[in-house]
């Protein structure tokens, strides 16, 4: 039986774990995210703020994120303080300026519905040359039952296949699926790097 004196401890930690507690799609990204001191991080998905705070909590990097509405703005705020810089935008218009990012992430932005050319070509606006786009893709498990003819009559980006395949298009370089959790899937692209003339060249090797 626990000491009396204990339980608010146990409480605390408990109380704390649980804010820190990551969602699948969370975990996800962060198994093939490359993070790093210094490095700048934008969310694009950023609801409770609690993945970057993950990352807050093992680098000194810069951190921002992207929250859909005032309530989810509100609530990242308070989870970061103003360790994050959270503000309320849309993807259509990302507002940092071109070259900001080493890392975008996503955990939720393409489910249940497709992304357009313009939200992409808005990402990769803002990402350095090689910086890393991670996407979480929810539902691995049914996609891989899906054949071939049925992976290419599902249209929305939540499919892998399609994302990657409108990741090519848009521009995006070294595109792949990485699988490493039953429920999720995370799509990882880069930005292309710039050649010595000083404009982008085409997909990596």
């Amino acid at each position: 039986m626990q000491n009396w004196l204990t339980l608010p401890l146990f409480a605390g930690i408990r109380q704390s774990a649980q804010k820190s507690r990551l969602s699948l799609a969370q975990k996800a990204v962060v198994d093939w995210a490359k993070a790093d001191d210094y490095c700048a991080m934008l969310d694009l998905s950023c609801s409770d703020g609690r993945l970057l705070a993950h990352f807050l909590g093992r680098y000194a990097l810069r951190a921002c994120g992207i929250s859909a509405d005032k309530g989810e703005q509100d609530q990242a705020q308070g989870l970061l303080g103003g360790a994050a810089e959270v503000l309320r935008a849309d993807i259509h218009d990302i507002p940092w300026r071109t070259h900001s990012f080493d890392l975008v992430c996503m955990t939720k932005l393409f489910q249940n519905r497709p992304a357009t050319c313009q939200q992409l070509a808005e990402v990769l606006r803002v990402l350095k040359p090689e910086g890393q786009l991670v996407v979480a893709v929810p539902g691995m498990h049914a996609f891989t039952r899906l054949t071939r003819r049925q992976h290419a009559a599902t249209r929305h980006l939540d499919n892998p296949y399609n994302l990657m395949a409108a990741l090519n298009e848009a521009g995006f370089a070294d595109v792949s699926m990485r699988v490493s959790r039953l429920h999720h899937a995370a799509v990882v692209a880069y930005a292309p790097p710039v050649s010595a003339s000083g404009g982008c060249i085409g997909p990596r090797a």
